[in-house]
């Protein structure tokens, strides 16, 4: 079971939305801390559901820093019809977010 979001910690850019986000469908990242003291974000829906979770990250930071990552990148990505046959996806570099531990 994952603990709550650290205490003492205002909500980011990451959690308040993208400017220009329809009022309609807000969604938002909650960054938690999970039992074995790593942090992952997710993105909930208007009505509290989850529609993505990260992988683990050693630090608070790194979490947010990855939600910043694919709040700023949403809104210029592809909807594909199909996946592709082949599962794995790389990621340009300059998206990748060092993980250490």
């Amino acid at each position: 079971m994952a603990t709550a979001t650290q205490n003492g910690r205002t909500p980011t850019s990451a959690s308040r939305g993208a400017e220009g986000a329809s009022e309609s469908a807000p969604m938002e990242f909650l960054i938690a801390e999970d039992n074995g003291g790593k942090y992952h974000w997710t993105l909930l829906d208007r009505a509290g559901e989850s529609l993505a979770r990260s992988p683990r990250f050693v630090s608070y930071e790194q979490a947010e820093n990855a939600a910043g990552v694919v709040l700023a990148g949403a809104g210029s990505a592809r909807l594909e019809r199909r996946a592709a046959t082949d599962s794995s996806v790389d990621l340009p570099s300059s998206t990748k977010v060092p993980i250490t531990g």
